[in-house]
């Protein structure tokens, strides 16, 4: 799912069955973050919300981060459930890329784009 700032503010702003349905999917899947900073306050309140409400019960979800400093891991960790994967940004991110093919030969699944 891709969502950018005026999706994610249309969307979970104006829509609360959105947010509960995003709720859902952090609670039923685990997810891994590309791409995005995950320093939304929105964002970071509807799962620090459900990690208070289900106790830190709720699946890890991961988030692929250029360069985190050690307080960005152990904080994302903590209050939300998210594993980092770190990376380097040297090369243009180039790193990713090759993360990216990595986990895609472990567990190639595709979606057949709508015609």
């Amino acid at each position: 799912m891709v969502l950018t700032n005026r999706d994610y503010d249309r969307l979970i702003l104006r829509s609360p069955h959105v947010r509960s349905f995003l709720q859902a999917v952090f609670l039923n899947y685990t997810l891994l973050f590309v791409g995005y900073s995950l320093r939304d306050p929105d964002f970071q309140l509807v799962l620090r919300e459900l990690t208070l409400i289900f106790e830190n019960f709720i699946p890890a979800h991961y988030a692929l981060i250029s360069d985190a400093p050690e307080f960005t891991v152990e904080h994302l960790l903590t209050r939300m459930n998210i594993q980092t994967i770190p990376y380097s940004s040297a090369d243009g991110h180039k790193e990713i890329v090759e993360i990216l093919g990595r986990l895609h030969a472990e567990a190639p699944y595709s979606v057949p784009m709508p015609v």
